[in-house]
């Protein structure tokens, strides 16, 4: 939450963020999701099995929780990574030494 708070803080004192500010902002939020929504499936699978225990057929609604949250959380992964190559450097194309690409047309 004090992530979050701070970020958003810092967003309405700069009038905004530049671009790659803005995507740093999206990956972390995504990371503190996927912390999130990980720990919520987690606590639900194990409510899940002292449901099934004692409420019988009632263990299927954490059970359904816990699939909700795990979903949620591969959605963040998938996000998250979409911003990270978003902001990877292209890779360097040629020779290590001289920098001159290699031409595969030539014998």
């Amino acid at each position: 939450c004090s992530v979050f708070t701070a970020l958003s803080a810092t967003y309405k004192l700069t009038g905004g963020l530049d671009i790659l500010s803005k995507y740093i902002y999206y990956i972390i939020m995504y990371k503190v999701l996927r912390i999130v929504f990980c720990i919520l499936a987690v606590i639900c699978a194990a409510v899940t099995v002292f449901i099934f225990a004692y409420f019988k057929l009632w263990g299927f609604v954490p059970l359904c929780g816990a699939a909700a949250f795990a979903m949620l959380m591969f959605v963040c992964k998938g996000g998250q990574e979409r911003e990270e190559k978003r902001l990877a450097p292209t890779e360097p194309q040629g020779d290590f030494i001289t920098g001159k690409v290699n031409d595969d047309k030539k014998d």
